[in-house]
């Protein structure tokens, strides 16, 4: 999971996850101007090195570079991973 997670990217959307607008005037600036980014699926902290999976089924819309269906199924494992609970306290490096 970690040489695969380490060369893989997001793009984190806001309504990444399906959000509902509620027809209000926020909404509307969203729906005109979304807020798009693109980031690495694992994050690096940079003073202890410590690496953190930085996928959100909320906003992250898709992996990038790949088919969607291979996009779905590389957030499916993520988020099996993140959710295992055996795993919490595990390092990354470990896996």
């Amino acid at each position: 999971m970690r040489s695969l997670a380490d060369t893989l990217k997001a793009e984190h959307r806001f309504n990444g996850g399906g959000y509902q607008p509620r027809n209000n005037k926020f909404d509307e600036r969203i729906a005109v101007n979304p807020l798009v980014s693109i980031h690495p699926v694992v994050r690096v902290h940079p003073e202890t090195g410590e690496r953190a999976l930085f996928v959100n089924p909320g906003f992250v819309s898709r992996i990038i570079d790949v088919s969607p269906e291979e996009s779905r199924l590389k957030l499916e494992d993520c988020g099996s991973y993140s959710r295992d609970k055996r795993r919490f306290n595990e390092p990354m490096a470990t896996i």
